[in-house]
């Protein structure tokens, strides 16, 4: 054989060898490729509390939660874990500018914080904003791959499913969704909400009934939730029940407000009407709020003369102001016995801002003479942004 012949036999085994050389990395490229993308998707992620603290009566303090995560692999999927501690609502933890805890290689995870009445974990992407606070259990979808919860000095591993509104009532033409927390005490207070018809129920009349039960010593408060989104404009809430009622319990609170879930940054665009003494007697009954309520400038409390039922309530919110009224009577009109207009840390017009009225207890605590407690309110109206004040 030619030496000519054997070179081209020699060149054809090469690229021969070659090709199954290639053909093969391509096929382990793919094989380890698959490989990778099951470990990288998330298909039914579930957390585990492996440890959890007790309530520690709001004492500051940090304590350990632990957990372990099932159906990712963590090496893999880019995940964090979000921590919220619920007392008058969840709070993120440990700290507004460390809300993320890392899931280590063996898909567990501890943190240190502060104590509640309830946790809540979060397995997220990377992408995800924690809020800084929330007034509702968070729920699975987008950015939140799995959630869980446990009541504080709940032995670890019990699961509790996080609750949301199912009962919905008619009121002032509207519809509404009724707060219910089953067994868990959840903010404000903390409390527990019932959405029974013991509890919240429209009347013959259509008028909204709102009650604080005791069952099986146990008091259940009540809380409905405006289904329409609405943000700029005026919100005006008419009550049937004498102020001296919620006087005498001490530690009832009625509210009448806005609140948005998402927009943490501006204080949940949260704007008070309140009624109670807040535990001490002789204080003023009514106040009206901008969120934070620690900034003397966002609250103005003022007194509710006796024998006025019916009264309404009304703030009119736009651009950097939010004009507030009070009224003798069932139809707000020259009779104001109280005013004042906000113009500072206004909130902005945002989207999914929702009004809400409810009766609750302050701090969790019972009625001061210990009777269950019941107040009416007639109406409510929404109209859209308009210059002036109340009228």
């Amino acid at each position: 054989m030619k030496l000519r012949d054997k070179t081209w036999i020699v060149s054809r085994a090469l690229l021969v060898i070659l090709a199954l050389s290639l053909t093969n990395a391509l096929l382990m490229a793919c094989i380890s490729g698959a490989r990778s993308s099951n470990r990288v998707s998330v298909s039914d992620p579930l957390i585990r509390f492996t440890k959890t603290p007790a309530f520690s009566g709001g004492s500051g303090r940090l304590a350990k939660i632990a957990g372990v995560v099932s159906g990712v692999d963590a090496r893999e999927c880019d995940c964090l874990i979000v921590i919220y501690s619920w007392t008058d609502r969840l709070y993120v933890q440990p700290w507004v500018d460390a809300p993320f805890t890392k899931l280590q290689p063996d898909n567990t995870f501890e943190a240190e914080i502060h104590p509640g009445f309830r946790y809540f974990a979060l397995l997220v992407k990377k992408s995800y904003l924690p809020a800084a606070t929330l007034s509702e259990p968070p729920r699975v979808g987008g950015e939140v791959l799995a959630v869980a919860s446990i009541n504080a000095g709940v032995e670890p591993g019990q699961m509790v499913p996080a609750t949301s509104p199912t009962r919905t009532i008619r009121f002032s033409g509207r519809e509404w969704k009724v707060k219910a927390s089953g067994d868990q005490a959840i903010g404000p207070g903390p409390n527990r909400f019932s959405d029974s018809e013991e509890n919240v129920w429209v009347d013959a009349n259509g008028k909204l009934h709102l009650r604080i039960t005791n069952r099986n010593g146990q008091w259940l408060c009540s809380e409905v939730i405006l289904a329409e989104e609405h943000a700029y404009g005026e919100y005006r809430f008419t009550l049937d029940t004498e102020p001296k009622d919620i006087e005498r319990a001490l530690n009832v609170v009625l509210g009448a407000f806005v609140w948005n879930d998402a927009d943490a940054e501006h204080n949940h665009c949260e704007i008070d009407f309140e009624l109670s003494p807040w535990g001490q007697p002789g204080e003023k009954l009514g106040q009206f709020v901008i969120q934070p309520h620690t900034n003397p400038r966002n609250i103005v409390r003022f007194d509710i003369p006796k024998g006025l039922a019916p009264t309404t309530h009304a703030f009119n919110w736009g651009p950097g102001r939010v004009e507030c009224a009070s009224f003798k009577g069932s139809s707000a009109g020259r009779h104001a016995f109280f005013r004042h207009t906000f113009t500072q840390g206004i909130p902005p017009d945002t989207k999914g801002t929702q009004a809400r009225i409810n009766l609750w207890l302050f701090g969790g605590k019972s009625p001061a003479n210990n009777q269950e407690i019941e107040v009416v309110v007639s109406h409510f109206d929404f109209k859209p942004l308009r210059p002036g004040k109340p009228d």
